[in-house]
């Protein structure tokens, strides 16, 4: 399992030494960067980093979807990695994991294998899983990107939902300008009837709402309605196949963007996603707005010309990476991941002069190892990811 510190531990020195091609040195707190998919940061030749190579090569044994492989240039990167004394080895699941030993790191991406898993689609994916999994559990000495159990944990919504709710009370402690918030959110366990009124102890919750099934690992998680009142919700519910439990969670008003962070290691990067809104104008008779996420957060990121037709400059002055370095800190803290994705709203209030005024940042999802594939300098990330790592097991054993 990978131990907390080991997130935090800086490049070397030689190796922060730049040379053409080389990955920028690192400070030593989080880095965030702006990241635009139509400007091509990625280099043509694998990095080499420092002037000279350490004498033992650091084997990281991997196992990644073939989707992830294809999409992030595996082989490059392996050469970028090869260059850098590590060496990566695809590890066999249809075998004995022991048998493949020794290896320094293990490096995974279980999480592809466990929606197939549960949907009890596939009986090679149930073994891949079973096998991988009990490795992991029964060789603690391993350190391993990322731990398994935080990963699944993250697969169920009011898990996120409640994990959330403790991040912006730590955060919220802290001193800062503006304010880290969780929309109103309620599980509703089964669809309500005809004859069923509004549960008192829904009392937070205004609509429109969102509604979204609680288990992401369900096929149908990503299909998601905004409804604009409780009646609407009891016929939306006879009329479309919802998968029950559902959260029920306040829509918040953010000019149709939304702010997705990707973090891997200490490297935080910040996209502009196109997000879906709510009419200006509306009431309880106006009708629900069906939509899929994942395709609509999967498109791709904004480019600073295309974003000022959605999002005033004002409110992208006020998305305060302060306070994202304080929420990645804390679920970092808190589930021992290296990768993981957030997603933001940000929600501004105006003045009288009609400024934008006070910003609330609303912290709405967490996710387990996120694709990836749309950032800039992926390799680089994940090279220095591996290299603090590598460097962090020198240490302990010197």
């Amino acid at each position: 399992m990978v131990q907390n510190e080991l997130l935090h531990v800086s490049l070397d020195k030689k190796q922060r030494e730049a040379e053409a091609g080389t990955i920028e040195p690192r400070e030593s707190a989080p880095t965030i960067f702006y990241s635009d998919k139509n400007t091509d940061h990625e280099q043509n030749s694998p990095a080499v980093l420092g002037e000279e190579k350490a004498a033992t090569r650091f084997k990281v044994a991997y196992w990644l979807p073939d989707k992830f492989i294809s999409l992030t240039k595996w082989e490059a990167f392996m050469e970028m990695c090869f260059n850098n004394c590590i060496d990566l080895v695809k590890l066999d699941l249809s075998g004995s994991i022991e048998d493949q030993l020794p290896f320094d790191l293990l490096f995974h991406k279980i999480i592809s294998l466990y929606k197939p898993k549960l949907r009890g689609c596939d009986a090679n994916v149930d073994y891949s899983f079973n096998n991988l999994f009990k490795f992991i559990e029964n060789h603690p000495e391993v350190p391993t990107i990322d731990p398994v159990e935080p990963q699944l944990q993250l697969f169920n919504r009011e898990h996120v939902c409640k994990l959330i709710e403790q991040v912006c009370v730590e955060v919220d402690q802290c001193e800062t300008s503006l304010k880290l918030s969780i929309p109103a959110w309620y599980k509703l366990e089964k669809a309500p009837l005809v004859d069923d009124e509004f549960p008192p102890e829904f009392s937070d919750l205004k609509f429109p709402c969102i509604c979204k099934c609680v288990h992401t690992w369900d096929k149908r998680s990503h299909e998601m309605s905004i409804v604009f009142s409780w009646s609407q919700l009891i016929h939306l519910s006879a009329a479309l196949p919802l998968r029950y439990p559902i959260i029920l969670q306040n829509f918040v008003r953010h000019q149709k963007i939304l702010f997705k962070i990707y973090v891997i290691g200490q490297q935080t990067i910040v996209q502009k996603r196109p997000s879906v809104d709510v009419p200006d104008e509306h009431s309880c008779d106006t009708s629900p707005i069906h939509f899929n996420g994942h395709a609509i957060s999967k498109s791709a990121p904004l480019s600073a010309t295309e974003s000022d037709q959605l999002v005033s400059s004002d409110l992208e002055a006020s998305f305060d990476k302060d306070l994202v370095a304080k929420v990645v800190k804390s679920i970092r803290a808190r589930t021992n991941l290296a990768i993981f994705g957030l997603d933001f709203l940000v929600a501004s209030t105006l003045s009288a002069d009609g400024s934008t005024g006070s910003s609330t940042h609303f912290l709405v999802d967490v996710n387990p190892f996120p694709g990836c594939s749309s950032l800039d300098n992926l390799h680089q990330h994940l090279l220095s990811l591996l290299l603090s790592q590598q460097n962090s097991e020198c240490k302990s054993e010197s």
